[in-house]
């Protein structure tokens, strides 16, 4: 018997008491991978739904659908005004837009734009002339601004 030979037959012994996998086991780990891209999938389907038909998604809709019937001039400035309030109420999931629904948790700052963008609101809304057609644009930047600054919690 050569060295070679009985090395091998030693080698053979001791790897005998070693069992592989099942292969259904294999499978499974094989899947893994698929299910994980799977998941990753179905929640970046579900948060692009969330954005989109969210309250603030919806009214961000709404704003684009208003400032394109503005500036084809489908709608008067006062139409725009009011749609604007009731869209931006919606989609801050406020009763009323009033000067007292500022939360708490908004810096001094932002709590006088906050008036100061009602007041022109109020005012483009109930106006005996309502408002020029540049301020209605302005007044849907600003509710744009309000729909991405407004605290998801209001204290």
């Amino acid at each position: 018997m050569s060295a070679a030979g009985g090395m091998t037959g030693a080698l053979d012994a001791g790897l005998l008491d070693v069992e592989l996998p099942a292969p259904e086991a294999l499978a499974v780990t094989s899947l893994l991978p698929w299910l994980g891209l799977v998941a990753l999938l179905l929640l970046t389907a579900w948060l692009l739904w969330w954005w989109r038909f969210s309250p603030r998604g919806l009214a961000r809709h709404r704003l684009q659908r208003l400032e394109r019937a503005a500036r084809a001039g489908r709608l008067p400035p006062r139409g725009v005004a009011l749609h604007l309030a009731q869209a931006l109420r919606l989609g801050l999931g406020l009763p009323r837009l009033s000067l007292q629904c500022a939360p708490s948790a908004l810096p001094a700052g932002q709590v006088t734009r906050w008036r100061d963008f009602l007041v022109a609101l109020e005012t483009a809304r109930f106006a005996p002339d309502g408002c020029s057609a540049d301020a209605a644009r302005a007044l849907i930047l600003e509710a744009r601004y309000w729909l991405r600054r407004w605290p998801r919690r209001p204290a």
